[in-house]
């Protein structure tokens, strides 16, 4: 049963999201969410007890997508240049649909966070005990801060040409270059 209603919040989550990137703001309603995700309002109400409570619930579940990810990536990598790349790149994908409500949760420090302190981790990993920890600390809150700059203000480069100036910047702070 208890995987039954993880799959009803998540087939709501992935309606929000949908409602959320197909629409404007204003017509991101519960109602809309409802007819997206084929179940009734109270349903959704069930599980989110209101629309901000939805809206947080995707963001979130996308905070938890990142930080699994970032396992993932830097595991995968050959490099700390190729791991933050690509980390850039999948930070740029999972928030931009959500760009207008994870910036509220930057501003007050909400996910941020739990998102920045995780990349401080593997960061320090990376980098090694030669890199002092606050110089990793700044390189991780330079690192998410320059993703939330990139999501507020595009500029019309590419993910993977933002990923290669935010590795650019952040890394030779981590690498003593």
């Amino acid at each position: 049963m208890a995987r039954s209603n993880a799959d009803t919040a998540d087939r709501i989550l992935d309606a929000a999201l949908y409602v959320m990137e197909s629409n404007d703001p204003p017509r991101f309603t519960v109602e809309a969410v409802s007819r997206s995700a084929g179940v009734s309002r109270q349903t959704v109400y069930r599980y989110f007890d209101s629309g901000q409570a939805l809206r947080s619930g995707i963001v979130e579940r996308q905070d938890r997508r990142f930080v699994a990810g970032l396992q993932k990536q830097f595991a995968a990598a050959d490099s700390l240049a190729d791991a933050m790349r690509d980390t850039a790149r999948l930070a740029l994908d999972l928030f931009r649909p959500v760009n207008s409500i994870r910036r509220d949760r930057f501003d007050s420090g909400l996910g941020a966070r739990k998102t920045t302190s995780f990349l401080l981790g593997l960061f320090a990993d990376h980098a090694g005990p030669a890199v002092p920890r606050h110089t990793v600390q700044s390189a991780a809150d330079t690192f998410m801060r320059l993703i939330a700059s990139y999501l507020v203000t595009p500029d019309g480069l590419t993910d993977r040409q933002i990923a290669d100036r935010i590795t650019a910047v952040v890394l030779p702070a981590l690498t003593n270059d």
